[in-house]
């Protein structure tokens, strides 16, 4: 019984050292400030006050990190409007993310990509007024 105590033990210790430096973090994307993996375009909706964002990442390795997530929240200046869950489409090894705002919550609105496993979450965001280019 001792021997099978030793390598649980250790294999416990193992486990808890490598959620201990699983650190979560946070990345802003801008346009002076992007990143390789994500491609984000935005269009004006023509006869209207809409803004088509198109958002791909590629992914790494599907495996590190198997849960993504997209969210948009809407702000209409410091008043929170909504939070909005966004479906990815797209080919293997990509997450696509489609979505129109009305031009007047652009200001303050972001869109946060996540990824995440049992011991890691890494999330990458932008504010969205940043890659909207003047009229």
């Amino acid at each position: 019984m001792k021997f099978l105590a030793v390598p649980l033990f250790l294999a416990c210790s193992l486990l808890v050292a490598g959620q201990a430096g699983a650190e979560p973090w946070s990345k802003q994307l801008t346009p002076q400030k992007p990143d390789e993996n994500f491609t984000i375009k935005v269009e004006r909706v023509k006869g209207t006050d809409f803004l088509q964002f198109r958002v791909t990442v590629k992914l790494k390795d599907k495996k590190d990190l198997p849960v993504t997530r997209g969210l948009l929240r809407i702000f209409d200046g410091k008043e929170y409007v909504a939070l909005c869950p966004v479906q990815p489409t797209g080919p293997e090894g990509q997450r696509l993310y489609f979505f129109q705002v009305a031009a007047k919550y652009a200001e303050k609105s972001k869109f946060a990509y996540s990824q995440n496993s049992d011991f890691d979450f890494n999330e990458y965001w932008f504010n969205l007024k940043d890659f909207v280019e003047a009229k």
